[in-house]
């Protein structure tokens, strides 16, 4: 999950809380706030629903990897013609 976000709210106060790294599957990460409420009974936690941000941001990471991947493929091909145009490949 990257970045995780959250929103507490009371009578009083509305605060938000984002954790600022990824937290990795099957794994942990906790912060604290301080919330001023009249009644503690009023105290409540939402999660921001980012998920969609979260699809197209892992969507756009794949993309890079690929066209990194190219990249490096192509070089490597360029790599085998010498400076005087000839193809060593063949």
């Amino acid at each position: 999950m990257r970045a995780p976000q959250v929103v507490i709210s009371s009578d009083s106060e509305v605060r938000e809380v984002k954790l600022n790294k990824t937290i990795a599957p099957n794994t942990c990460k906790t912060t604290a706030t301080i919330i001023k409420a009249l009644d503690a009974d009023t105290i409540k936690i939402k999660k921001v629903n980012k998920s969609k941000i979260n699809t197209m941001i892992t969507a756009a990471e794949k993309k890079l990897t690929k066209i990194k991947a190219g990249i490096s493929k192509t070089n490597d091909e360029i790599a085998v013609i010498d400076l005087q145009g000839n193809d060593k490949t063949e």
